[in-house]
């Protein structure tokens, strides 16, 4: 695409966000006026036709209200007259960059749009209506063909690298010193040192994996263990309670004599309930590693019809790695290694006292609202 040079005045474009407009729009909801837009912008631009260009704009946004597409397009052509200017825009600008690349906007709508499906409540008709697809493609290509023509180091390279599909090399080139004074780089840094602030997150997690026995209880066997934990995460420290069952038989029958109870007995179904406290190790983008140690209560119940257990102590150590999945990084898949040292238990028949290991992968989920879409969404 070859884009004409044309001259946009500053003040034109500050109208189209921050003034009112003046110019009654046509008739016709936000849906049917954003479909004209993106029908005719491409036209507008190849052609050349500044003014048509500005009142159609101006008139979107007198119809819409403010939308990222049109503010994409505002500082796009702005870019394009050499008129760009960081007051076309305010920190508002982290919400648009968010929402120009999030799922949300795949969305089929044919009704009425919450504008809380965008980050700072900026959903708009305008992002689902007919033609947005096209829009979108047109307006990577105008910052493709704008990207060679900017000087290293610019905001202005920012954004045609950002909407010209390549937000990694946006990102860090914001990160890095080379837009040091911006108002952009400001908003950026804030809200990242807002989003990494510790905050407590409760986690929802399930486990499921094999417990392999040691020592006097390997009278039970290798069984399959299924747990549930719902813990707190803050400041690298972690603290969660659990529950964990090993469903089945023992593998060798043993015998009991418990409060005048006698006989031998092949069950197993043993039942932990049981707290761990831990701390993260190492953190590096979406990756955990934490270890972590706890006690519980470790039941097995030996006759189905005589009310006692055998119960003891025991206690739990071991090591967990969690990674963080989507957008949204609210999911957390994992795998644990955690030993176990049991306390005697029926001392009066046989032994059973020994420790375990226990393998498990498991699926969690962050409870409440998290903070991992805006991470996401600003390149982290």
């Amino acid at each position: 695409m070859k884009v004409p040079c044309r001259r946009f005045t500053l003040g034109a474009l500050l109208v189209l966000l921050a003034a009112p407009s003046f110019v009654r729009a046509q008739e016709g909801d936000c849906w049917d006026f954003s479909r004209h837009v993106y029908l005719t912008v491409p036209d507008l631009v190849y052609e050349g036709q500044r003014d048509s260009l500005f009142h159609l704009v101006q008139d979107w946004q007198d119809q819409c209200g403010f939308s990222e597409p049109a503010l994409r397009l505002t500082i796009l052509s702005a870019i394009w007259d050499e008129a760009f200017d960081e007051s076309i825009y305010d920190i508002g600008i982290l919400d648009a960059l968010i929402w120009r690349y999030d799922e949300g906007r795949r969305r089929n709508v044919s009704g009425e749009v919450d504008p809380d499906w965008a980050p700072g409540g900026i959903a708009s008709p305008a992002d689902f209506a007919f033609g947005i697809e096209d829009f979108d493609a047109f307006t990577t290509d105008f910052a493709d063909q704008l990207l060679p023509h900017m000087p290293d180091d610019s905001l202005e390279r920012f954004f045609c690298l950002f909407y010209s599909g390549r937000q990694d090399q946006a990102w860090a080139m914001l990160e890095g010193h080379a837009l040091t004074g911006t108002d952009l780089r400001w908003y950026h840094q804030r809200e990242l040192s807002l989003l990494r602030k510790p905050v407590p997150r409760q986690i929802l997690a399930f486990y499921g994996g094999q417990y392999v026995p040691r020592g006097n209880a390997l009278y039970f066997g290798d069984h399959a263990s299924f747990a549930v934990s719902l813990g707190l995460r803050k400041d690298r420290l972690l603290l969660r309670g659990l529950v964990e069952l090993r469903p089945g038989r023992a593998r060798y029958p043993y015998y009991v004599d418990h409060e005048g109870v006698t006989g031998t007995s092949d069950r197993f179904n043993n039942l932990l309930l049981g707290v761990e406290v831990g701390r993260e190790i190492i953190s590096w983008h979406r990756h955990r590693v934490d270890v972590f140690g706890g006690i519980a209560y470790d039941s097995i119940s030996p006759f189905q019809d005589e009310d006692f257990e055998l119960w003891t102590i025991s206690l739990l150590y071991g090591v967990g790695y969690r990674v963080e999945l989507g957008q949204s990084r609210r999911w957390l898949l994992g795998f644990d290694y955690r030993g176990e040292r049991a306390g005697g238990r029926n001392s009066d028949g046989v032994d059973l006292d020994g420790g375990s290991t226990t393998w498990r992968l498991s699926l969690g989920f962050v409870l409440g609202q998290d903070r991992g879409n805006r991470l996401t969404g600003l390149g982290r």
